[in-house]
C-alpha cells in the first residue's frame, strides 16, 4: 500500500471513513430513540401518520433532545 500514489490513499481512506460513519451514526440515532421509545430506528422511519393526504412523521429523531449523560446511560444498557 505505501507504494500507491497518495491521491489514490487518500481515496481509500475518504471511502473507509464514509463506510464507519454510516454505522456509527445509525447505532447513536438508535441509543437516542431507546432513551424516549421502545423501537427500532428502522420502525421510527417507517411510522407515520397522514392528515388530509399529507404524510407525517411520527417521530422526528431531530426534534428529540437528550443529555450526553442520558445517551451514554442508554448505550451502556444496551452494550449488556
Amino acid at each position: 500500500m505505501n507504494k500507491l500514489p497518495n491521491d489514490i490513499i487518500q481515496e481509500i481512506y475518504f471511502f473507509k471513513h464514509n463506510l464507519e460513519y454510516i454505522d456509527v451514526m445509525n447505532e447513536l440515532l438508535q441509543a437516542k430513540i431507546n432513551v424516549f421509545y421502545d423501537i427500532s430506528l428502522k420502525q421510527s422511519r417507517i411510522m407515520c401518520y397522514v392528515i388530509n393526504n399529507k404524510k407525517y412523521s411520527s417521530t422526528n429523531v431531530n426534534d428529540l433532545y437528550v443529555t450526553p449523560t442520558q445517551l451514554l446511560n442508554t448505550i451502556k444498557l444496551n452494550k449488556k
